[in-house]
């Protein structure tokens, strides 16, 4: 059976009740129980909570022209300049808690198109005596809806509300629709910017939409019903995520109020409770003009309206005023570390790139920073599909959980739950933390470091290289590289001192760090100035090129400084050195450059350009195939001994003799 048809046969059913309504009722028929609500209209309908006050709609032997139900109340199909511009709204007539779970709100547009469902609430959802607002996503009025739905509604149309046992609750055509999709005869067409309303006084039914329903040239949201001057509710407009707000409810001098019953919206929490899942009412005794409820605002972005609640004034109850609050703000990264297993929305800046760390065969990870702390987020299937580079400032949303012993921020839908706002003015800077506290406190997990120390043992293994890091005191602390960074350890040395930068992380219980980026490996340099030769190990043809490195380690400025190289010696045929802005003096023996200044921290290259002669080469690697290169000397005003680099050869015949692979020590100097 289609779902027109099962239409038509509740419409001739419901001709028939109304029919009914001009005969007289008949007062002796037995009591009937209440309705219980029931969870089998859709099988992930979870048990029905116990609303307060405890009470649903009755069965009746006869219709009745005042049903107590729920009843499709306003309509609106698009505006000037906006045809998406649409909400419907329902009404409560039953005077106490509706749960509106399993019930379904269906569409039929056009007569040839077939029936789609704008709404089915499918958990625990508290309607009072006031309207339930659903509207077009993303639009205006979206900010104060219940619920926002996605299907365009049409000056003509229909609406049926199915509850959860199957059985239509209200009917409403407009406009040209077919026979079986209103009541009587159908309500007019809507013109843009009209809303069709339902008459909001006894009786609520009668045989015919075109009777129950009229025309207003108006788009306005329905508000609470019945009014209530004497009564007002404030609260923020805005509130942080996570931060307690007041709800302060004013009643007139001359009313009194009796009973509250505030219903708190999920996620929302009273200031010292736990949030709820699901709205929930909490009952308030009070007699004063004013009352405050302190609540809590949820972890995530969002926009709420507070609506539903109600208050006995004067010995009738009537609803309170609708408000919306919106949650904006940054909840801080240290704050959403303590909410274990809830949804939260944190804003930082990115202190790791996606795809750099290993997150399985298709996810990724990244890490993100505040003043307050930093954390992970863990993006299932995400490889390929997220792309955050360092400096990117990001918003996420997902739950935080626990995968061995490290704190991750899970997302839903990254398409949707990631978003990058903005570039930071510059990368989180590392703070600089004791090897003790990195290697022992946990607090520092998730945050972007850097600790000194000197380097006891440097292993590879498969999929990453792992450096021991230790200080005079004897504390170790774990340095672990992925090699999806392409770092590489080939220049750390053992017995070295250095500064690594990292993010502190726990691994099933200890905590390592991990570096991100190459500049992340930084040797600490003694105090003075440091001279490095540099030149390719081997050269079939063509020049040589020779580079000194010139660096400042001193915390002073150093002045005249006097780099000394002694001409290199081999099959040499000519010799130019790259003046740059230093002063070079030559002699047969030596070469000279004068650097008049150097900041601390600043380093100045200098070049030379040997080219080769055709003579004395070899097969074999000889000895005179090669180009050697003796230590470079440098001083200046302020050094006491004059500093020496290491001495160099160059094999000229691009052959490079096994013998000379190792070099001095246990590393080879010919690592081109």
């Amino acid at each position: 059976m289609t779902k027109r048809t099962s239409w038509l046969i509740t419409f001739i059913f419901i001709l028939w009740l109304a029919s009914a309504c001009n005969q007289t009722p008949v007062d002796t028929t037995p009591p009937v129980p209440p309705i219980t609500p029931t969870s089998e209209a859709t099988e992930d309908v979870p048990p029905t909570p116990t609303l307060k006050p405890t009470q649903v709609p009755t069965a009746t032997a006869v219709a009745d022209p005042n049903p107590k139900t729920v009843l499709i109340s306003h309509v609106l199909a698009g505006v000037e300049g906006n045809n998406n511009f649409d909400y419907i709204a329902l009404y409560n007539n039953a005077g106490e808690p509706i749960d509106l779970r399993g019930y379904t709100l269906e569409y039929l547009p056009r007569p040839d198109a077939d029936v789609e469902t704008v709404y089915k609430w499918r958990t625990f959802t508290p309607f009072v005596s006031d309207f339930y607002v659903l509207t077009r996503d993303d639009e205006d009025f979206a900010a104060a809806s219940d619920v926002v739905f996605e299907q365009q509604i049409f000056n003509r149309g229909s609406l049926a509300l199915i509850d959860p046992d199957g059985n239509l609750v209200d009917l409403v055509g407009w406009g040209d629709v077919p026979e079986e999709s209103y009541i009587g005869s159908p309500a007019p067409k809507l013109p843009r910017g009209s809303t069709l309303v339902r008459r909001l006084a006894p009786p609520f039914t009668t045989g015919s939409n075109a009777d129950l329903f009229m025309v207003e040239a108006e788009a306005q949201l329905p508000g609470c019903f019945p009014e209530n001057e004497a009564l007002s509710i404030s609260l923020p407009e805005t509130v942080p995520p996570g931060n307690q707000f007041e709800v302060l409810i004013t009643k007139s001098a001359d009313s009194d109020i009796n009973e509250i019953q505030f219903l708190i919206p999920a996620g929302f929490a009273l200031a010292q409770g736990e949030p709820v899942s699901e709205a929930t009412y909490i009952g308030v005794q009070t007699s004063d003009q004013q009352t405050v409820i302190n609540l809590k605002a949820p972890t995530t972005l969002q926009q709420a309206i507070l609506r539903g609640s109600t208050v006995v004034i004067d010995g009738a109850e009537t609803c309170l005023p609708a408000q919306v609050v919106s949650v904006e703000g940054r909840l801080p990264i240290a704050v959403a570390r303590n909410l274990l297993d809830e949804t939260v929305t944190i804003e930082g800046t990115a202190t790791m790139f996606t795809d750099g760390f290993f997150a399985g065969s298709s996810g990724t990870k990244f890490y993100i920073e505040d003043e307050s702390g930093g954390v992970q987020v863990y993006v299932p299937g995400g490889k390929g599909g997220v792309n955050i580079q360092l400096g990117d400032m990001v918003r996420v949303t997902g739950k935080t959980e626990y995968y061995r012993t490290s704190l991750e921020v899970i997302p839903a839908d990254f398409a949707v739950n990631i978003e990058v706002i903005g570039q930071a003015d510059a990368q989180t800077a590392a703070t600089l933390i004791d090897l003790d506290s990195a290697a022992n406190d946990i607090g520092l997990n998730g945050r972007l470091i850097s600790v000194n120390g000197t380097v006891e043992s440097v292993e590879e293994f498969n999929f990453s290289y792992e450096i021991d890091l230790v200080d005079p005191d004897g504390n170790k602390l774990l340095v672990y590289i992925d090699k999806l960074t392409n770092m590489s350890v080939v220049d750390v040395e053992e017995g070295a001192d250095y500064t690594i930068t990292g993010i502190s992380e726990s691994w099933d219980g200890n905590i390592r760090l991990n570096p991100r980026v190459q500049a992340d490996l930084a040797r600490i340099w003694p105090e003075e100035i440091l001279v490095e030769v540099r030149a390719p190990a081997s050269v079939s043809v063509g020049p040589v090129e020779y580079e000194i490195e010139i660096t400042n380690y001193t915390s002073e400025p150093q002045t005249n400084i006097l780099v000394t190289a002694p001409r290199p010696e081999g099959n040499i045929e000519s010799i130019i050195v790259q003046t740059g802005e230093t002063g070079v003096t030559a002699t047969r023996e030596i070469i000279n450059w004068a650097i008049p200044k150097m900041e601390p921290g600043q380093s100045v290259t200098l070049r030379m350009s040997v080219s080769l002669s055709d003579s004395g080469q070899s097969d074999d690697g000889g000895a005179d195939d090669r180009v050697f290169f003796f230590p470079v000397r440098a001083s200046s005003d302020q050094t006491v001994e004059p500093v020496f680099s290491e001495d160099l050869a160059v094999f000229t015949s691009g052959i490079l003799p096994i013998w000379a692979i190792q070099g001095s020590g246990d590393k080879s100097p010919y690592i081109g």
